[in-house]
């Protein structure tokens, strides 16, 4: 059994931090980030930001000036090892505020189990092994809920109140400007509803004083003061309004039906979905076998019962939002996580754990061994059969320890041994990452063209069709620029290189068709380079 959290953090930074070292950024969005950083540090622009000229107003600042101050300590090379401590540590961050809210109505073990399954849970996991702003977001607003919780109690307790209502509008604040509209409306949205739910209304402005809401005002319109000089009235309408039509109303991008999250929450919640839904079948089944005892054994704590409201407001919001994707769910897999432990610590039966154990250590022990029998499926996976074997021996081994402690009915053992099979995964993932660089990233045909330009006299670089490619500039320290038909790449001097995915044969046969061919010509895993 894990007997403090503490190795299980120590564990889960050790690994997340090989991953980044190992692995290449990837071009969509991690490169692109690092690339706006770069750029703004060009331009001298520190509240409008904006990708090869053109405007992005996704994100609000605060993550961007992040990586400007790792470009500036650490150069493009060490800004994002820099940045990903802002995805790691976080999440340790968040794990901690949980354990540490919860400790006096979860048990020292329980604690822990929770901290492991959190850590350890699909989409929470990757968005700690990313360079994204969402995992520090989500330790924003998990602050601001739990200072505001801290209030509550103080207020329930009739003591005067502290200066965590000001913490609560400060983390707010920071959630807003790391993020955006989610940042702000989840927290303030989830307050509104446990208020109402608690008939509490009435002292909304004990959370929310004047004088620390005017201050946020006064915060967010020097904010905006900045953007207008900084980017123009067209940067400051793309950033409110047009955010708003784009995403919000009408999203033109990651446009999803409004089930979407219900739909989605069985994938990024495992492999401790199964054991999720057992928690809330118990609970019913409770409800309504033991009605009359509902005031002694059914009814839920104020954690609890905020924790619930937070997931439930959450999807509500998430779900009303146009644009959806899986990764917008991070905030509330904290609390849905510890609500569930909560319960099922209430329900205190095993038969509720082991239901919800026993079908995914089935499947961790047996998946492997039926992967051996389609070895053709095996050899069409873009890795060696070594490392996919690595990978299921690692499934395995720790699915068979799983099944027996849960033979045992040590269910909180296998809780734990399922957190370390996913950490497992990413370790065995994060040692042999280096030999598929070239299929996940584009450092490696970066270093190829920067070692073919100089022979060619060094006369640009250019990305055929493909928007994300311009991002390579973090690597050259020059711009990328973009061309999107065969006349333009035709038309480009001699020595020009040309970086494309996938369609090097059209610029090739272009060229045939005037009797040329290019002066030189590599393929890096998905990225083909060629000199004019």
């Amino acid at each position: 059994m894990l007997k403090h959290r503490y190795t299980f953090y120590f564990a889960f930074f050790a690994i997340a931090l090989l991953s980044f070292i190992n692995r290449d950024l990837t071009p969509v969005n991690e490169l692109k980030y690092i690339s706006i950083a770069l750029e703004a540090l060009q331009s001298n622009h520190w509240f409008a930001f904006y990708n090869h000229g053109q405007i992005y107003a996704d994100k609000p600042p605060v993550y961007f000036w992040i990586i400007m101050v790792g470009i500036k300590l650490f150069g493009t090379n060490g800004a994002a090892l820099f940045t990903c401590l802002f995805s790691i540590l976080p999440a340790i961050g968040i794990a901690e505020v949980m354990h540490r809210w919860t400790k006096h109505e979860l048990k020292p073990a329980m604690g822990n189990i929770a901290v492991v399954m959190l850590i350890s849970s699909g989409l929470f996991l990757a968005c700690a092994i990313i360079l994204r702003m969402d995992m520090l977001m989500a330790l924003f607003i998990t602050l601001a809920l739990y200072q505001f919780h801290l209030a509550f109690i103080r207020q329930q307790q009739y003591l005067a109140p502290s200066a965590q209502r000001y913490f609560i509008l400060l983390f707010i604040l920071l959630a807003l400007l790391i993020k955006g509209p989610v940042g702000l409306l989840l927290p303030v949205l989830s307050i509104f509803a446990f208020l109402w739910q608690k008939k509490s209304l009435k002292q909304w402005s004990l959370y929310f004083p004047l004088k620390g809401v005017l201050l946020f005002l006064l915060i967010i319109g020097l904010w905006g003061l900045g953007i207008d000089y900084d980017g123009g009235h067209q940067y400051l309408y793309q950033l409110t309004i047009g955010q708003a039509l784009k995403r919000g109303i009408h999203a033109s991008v990651h446009p999803e039906p409004i089930y979407y999250y219900l739909q989605s929450a069985f994938s990024t919640l495992q492999p401790w979905s199964l054991l999720l839904v057992v928690s809330g079948l118990g609970f019913i089944l409770q409800f309504f076998k033991s009605k009359s005892q509902l005031e002694t054994q059914s009814k839920l704590s104020d954690t609890a019962c905020l924790f619930l409201t937070v997931t439930i407001t959450g999807v509500v919001m998430l779900s009303a939002v146009s644009s959806k994707l899986e990764i917008y769910f991070l905030p509330l897999m904290p609390f849905v996580i510890f609500a569930s432990v909560m319960i099922l610590q209430q329900l205190n039966e095993r038969k509720w754990w082991l239901w919800g154990l026993y079908p995914i250590a089935v499947l961790t022990m047996i998946a492997p061994i039926v992967a051996l029998f389609f070895t053709s499926a095996l050899d069409k996976l873009p890795v060696s059969l070594s490392d996919a074997y690595l990978l299921l021996a690692s499934l395995f081994i720790f699915g068979v320890i799983t099944m027996g402690l849960l033979l045992k009915q040590k269910y909180q053992h296998a809780v734990v041994s399922l957190g370390c099979t996913m950490l497992a995964i990413i370790l065995v993932a994060a040692l042999v990452v280096p030999k598929y660089n070239n299929l996940l990233g584009v450092e490696q045909v970066a270093n190829l063209a920067q070692q073919q330009s100089p022979k060619y006299g060094n006369q640009g670089y250019y990305a055929y069709k493909k928007e994300s490619l311009q991002n390579m500039d973090v690597y050259f320290n020059q711009p990328v620029r973009l061309i999107n038909t065969v006349q333009q790449a035709v038309n480009l001097k001699v020595g020009s290189v040309i970086i494309t995915k996938n369609k090097q044969a059209e610029i090739i046969k272009a060229l045939a068709a005037k009797g040329q061919k290019p002066s030189y010509i590599n393929t890096e895993g998905k990225y083909t380079l060629l000199v004019r």
